[in-house]
């Protein structure tokens, strides 16, 4: 049930590689196998919710703008199926982070991860 409400494992892992903190809500466990041995090792994976993710994303640009953050999840009419449109961004920004992901906690990170991978945060 956690997993609907929180970052998925590999956005998850992205963030803990990116040294994102906040107090996870849920812990995925990670079962690799090492290459030497062929040992099994259990790495866990800490997972985030959408109000910790919006937390972290800044709130003014590098000029101290104030940025409106917004996140919204709809239907979306052009296709068939039944896919939701999430989008999570700035008003007014070129940020903007949209998929078809269907867990708001994930889209928001992407944006976050993308911010921190530009440098931005």
């Amino acid at each position: 049930m956690l997993e609907k409400i929180t970052t998925d494992l590999e956005t998850s892992k992205k963030l803990k590689e990116l040294g994102f903190e906040a107090d996870p809500i849920h812990i995925y466990r990670d079962i690799s196998r090492q290459e030497s041995g062929n040992k099994r090792v259990t790495k866990f994976i800490p997972a985030y919710t959408l109000e910790q993710i919006l937390n972290a994303l800044p709130t003014e640009d590098k000029d101290g703008v104030n940025l409106s953050i917004y996140y919204e999840k709809y239907k979306s009419w052009i296709d068939d199926d039944d896919d939701l449109e999430i989008q999570v961004g700035y008003i007014d920004k070129y940020l903007l982070y949209q998929n078809k992901d269907k867990n708001l906690a994930t889209t928001a990170a992407k944006l976050w991860i993308k911010l921190k991978e530009e440098k931005i945060i």
